[in-house]
């Protein structure tokens, strides 16, 4: 284990943190935090303890929801949202790194519901190194969308269901050589 017993990081506020761990049990977590809950990375391993974390993105924009993945070749996966001028938050972008976890690719744009929130976004990958992406647009249609990535490109979609759910989680299941996605969400309004 990174830690054996809990403490406290530092003295900054943090929101929405997430973790993942690699096929050697180390811990990549992503956090967000400061005026504009910038979203950060950082990696703890058995054998070096914890890094220095990363600041994923750094542009003068409001940040919300970051998550984070690895897949089957311990590529960490970070994604998080980011705000227009005005309340909305409707681009979903998305930042990877091999070991060792300091260097990230450019980010890149997964998700652009123009003029809607994104929001509660989550992230899983299976064991072939697909990525699915999903998110909640509340406003006006209650949507769920999202992305998938298939190893090489991403494919944006808008419309993974329009039957008015709320708050979805994505998960992958693995079978005998075959991969399913799967979305949980409660029914609009209920929040059960």
């Amino acid at each position: 284990a990174v830690v054996t017993t809990s403490y406290c990081k530092d003295t900054t506020a943090e929101y929405a943190s997430g973790i993942a761990v690699d096929s050697n049990g180390d811990a990549h977590l992503t956090y967000s935090t400061g005026f504009r809950r910038d979203p950060y990375y950082v990696y703890g391993s058995v054998s070096s303890g914890w890094g220095t974390p990363i600041q994923i993105d750094a542009t003068a924009m409001n940040h919300r929801y970051p998550a984070i993945e690895v897949d089957s070749n311990d590529v960490v996966h970070v994604i998080w949202n980011e705000r227009l001028s005005d309340n909305w938050y409707p681009y979903v972008y998305h930042r990877s790194a091999s070991s060792p976890y300091t260097s990230f690719a450019a980010p890149v744009a997964i998700v652009d519901i123009s003029n809607q929130h994104v929001g509660l976004l989550s992230i899983a990958a299976d064991d072939e190194g697909n990525i699915q992406v999903s998110c909640h647009v509340p406003n006006p249609t209650n949507n769920i969308c999202g992305a998938y990535y298939n190893g090489s490109t991403w494919t944006e979609n808008e419309t993974i269901d329009t039957l008015g759910w709320d708050r979805p989680a994505t998960g992958i299941r693995l079978g005998n050589g075959i991969t399913d996605d799967i979305i949980l969400s409660t029914d609009d309004g209920t929040d059960a």
